[in-house]
């Protein structure tokens, strides 16, 4: 995209029906916006050496996919495709721009990604095996959710835990203005998602945490914010360290086994590196 110039386009659709014409052996899916049809934007890309990535650090291993909000003039999302090398850096490896965030457009993408990617690996690496990561790594939302769920049924679906950690400070900086009493609840907090309780004794073990906790501000344990708050925190914190029973109940996200919760953490925090 550097290397090409919009200028004499006559607006931004034209030029970026110029680019995907130029750079057609790195666009993985291209839609153009019509409204008589009612289509959305969208076009997804990758470089050569970014499909590689994809295909070999991420096969056997975890991949990650996040979408960002308010990076463009027209409030499109950025979705982002993201491996790990040996060292837990993250490696973007696919790059989308959506129109609506929506399952259908998310699955539309995933498809020709992975169709990209396995046929990379019969030609370039001459593999029959499919490209199968080992979980994916992706926040609460529902459409990620679903379309990953869809196009790889096989693969977990991991909540990753660095979004938790962030939405749980957020809204402690909000409720909480005591310096003492935000060090104590993150503490508790902490404790929560690290530690492997029943599902059913969740809530109990989250408000006995609380309660253990001194501090000033005491908007923090009205009923509607402790209600919020705990119901929230019970459905995290249960896929982050869960029980066999939470295992075998579970129906949203795949909950991360205690043997894996220790590379899960390590690579969540690697995660961060994507909202720097």
């Amino acid at each position: 995209m550097r290397r090409f110039d919009p200028g004499h386009a006559a607006d931004d659709a034209v030029a970026t029906r110029n680019w995907t014409m130029l750079n057609s052996e790195k666009v993985v899916l291209y839609q153009q916006r019509s409204l008589k049809e009612g289509r959305p934007f969208l076009l997804a890309w990758q470089t050569d050496w970014m499909l590689g990535k994809l295909a070999t650090l991420g096969h056997g291993s975890t991949v990650s996919m996040d979408a960002t909000f308010g990076t463009n003039k027209y409030g499109f999302q950025l979705v982002t495709v993201v491996c790990f090398d040996v060292f837990q850096n993250s490696i973007p490896c696919l790059w989308a721009i959506m129109e609506r965030h929506e399952t259908l457009d998310l699955v539309a993408v995933l498809t020709e990604m992975k169709k990209k990617v396995n046929a990379y690996r019969i030609q370039m690496l001459r593999s029959p095996e499919s490209w199968h990561p080992s979980c994916f790594l992706v926040d609460d939302a529902k459409e990620e959710n679903l379309a990953l769920r869809e196009v790889f049924p096989d693969v977990p679906v991991n909540l990753c835990m660095w979004h938790v950690r962030r939405a749980w400070l957020k809204k402690l900086h909000s409720l909480v203005k005591d310096l003492f009493g935000k060090a104590e609840i993150n503490r508790g907090l902490g404790r929560i998602m690290y530690n492997s309780v029943e599902e059913g004794d969740l809530l109990s073990n989250i408000e006995a945490e609380l309660k253990a906790v001194t501090f000033n501000e005491r908007p923090f344990m009205e009923p509607s914010a402790n209600f919020n708050w705990n119901r929230n925190t019970g459905r995290w914190s249960a896929h982050s360290c869960p029980s066999e029973q939470t295992v075998r109940r579970s129906t949203d996200f795949t909950p991360c086994l205690p043997s894996g919760r220790g590379i899960l953490h390590e690579l969540t925090a690697s995660h961060k590196a994507l909202h720097s």
